[in-house]
């Protein structure tokens, strides 16, 4: 299975996203307590909702509410508006992979998060949704790259060490 490219095909939208990125990240892999990391990915999180595009942003921004409504449709379709105005916005694929799943579309959200990849390899909350949909689908060993791939971006990812854990058991008792 193929994840993307090493580094993104295009920087994010706004001037100076990729530097500030780049401090963020080199943050991230340094902190020291959960905490501090969190504050830290609220940063990444605030700037990877930032498209570029005023109107995508507007339209993800009420997207987000549609979805906390449970409004799942409204949000979809908001969602490809933005994707429309903003096509390399890869929180926009993200949270649209992200509604997709919810609603049971695995194909769709799977090509979502693959896009959100391809433009934002550093997505650590789309690393994580691809390894849950790859052990879902019983590919456990990319599963288990996916989650990997995911902790060296952010070692504080809720649970992931035992992700990591329970998968490393079951991929090497399958080479034995």
């Amino acid at each position: 299975m193929s994840f993307g490219p090493a580094a993104a095909q295009d920087a994010p939208a706004q001037p100076g996203h990729q530097s500030r990125l780049d401090r963020l990240f080199d943050s991230l892999a340094g902190s020291e307590t959960p905490e501090e990391a969190k504050r830290i990915e609220s940063n990444i999180e605030a700037i990877w909702l930032q498209s570029g595009s005023p109107t995508a942003d507007l339209l993800t921004r009420r997207a987000l509410d549609a979805f906390q409504r449970d409004d799942h449709s409204a949000a979809l379709t908001l969602l490809t508006a933005a994707i429309d105005a903003a096509p390399k916005h890869a929180e926009a694929y993200n949270k649209r992979a992200t509604v997709y799943l919810v609603e049971g579309h695995v194909q769709r959200g799977l090509l979502d998060i693959r896009q959100a990849l391809r433009l934002e390899p550093r997505h650590y909350g789309a690393w994580v949704s691809l390894a849950r949909i790859m052990e879902q689908m019983g590919d456990e060993a990319t599963a288990l790259e996916a989650f990997r791939r995911g902790k060296a971006l952010n070692p504080y990812i809720d649970e992931i060490d035992e992700n990591i854990e329970r998968l490393e058991l079951i991929v090497r008792g399958r080479e034995i």
